[in-house]
């Protein structure tokens, strides 16, 4: 397992440059006499709504809060952003496995054109991730219209469309970018 270092990732409209690296850990925990899929998702629901210890503000500014979460969290638009800061986010992974992420914008105002720019992976001993293994996708969100076992109405996030094209933000609402490396096989 090696570490690896996202050197500048851009948002592009606010030419940003948020240098991390990629990771995190996670547990799992529920409540008793629930299947273990809805306790893991009402948990996760729980914590990303209403607790700031999921993640890391990694940049901020008069335009823009960014910050990570894991691949195991629900970020909704009212999420309250984490409270702890990083220089970055770990990634630990194997040849041939893929890592997710998400990678959070939560904008001071609505803004325009916002697209994600990457660039190669450098990690351990000199290698090398190509650009070309890192996928982008927009975390979008499903209108909940009623009530129903663990959900309350609002906008869910759900589908996870690739990044083709900038994308406006709105005001005060978290915008996920859901981020997955491949590790390709013959990487040191």
């Amino acid at each position: 397992m090696n570490a690896w270092t996202v050197t500048p990732l851009k948002l592009a409209s606010l030419m940003m440059v948020c240098p991390f690296s990629v990771g995190w850990s996670q547990e799992l925990v529920g409540d008793e006499g629930l299947p273990e899929q809805e306790k893991v998702r009402d948990v996760q629901d729980q914590m990303a709504r209403f607790q700031k210890d999921f993640g890391q503000v990694l940049a901020s500014d008069d335009k823009a809060t960014i910050w990570w979460a894991g691949p195991n969290y629900n970020v909704f638009r009212e999420t309250a952003t984490p409270g702890e800061r990083a220089a970055g986010v770990t990634l630990s992974a194997a040849g041939n496995e893929y890592e997710p992420f998400q990678l959070v914008v939560t904008p001071d105002s609505d803004m325009s054109g916002v697209s994600v720019e990457l660039t190669d992976l450098t990690g351990p001993v000199g290698s090398v991730i190509s650009k070309e293994n890192i996928q982008v996708m927009e975390v979008a969100y499903v209108p909940v219209t009623s009530s129903i076992v663990y959900a309350e109405p609002g906008d869910y996030p759900d589908p996870l469309p690739l990044l083709e094209a900038p994308i406006d933000l709105v005001d005060g609402e978290n915008q996920p970018f859901w981020i997955t490396v491949y590790v390709p096989d013959n990487t040191p």
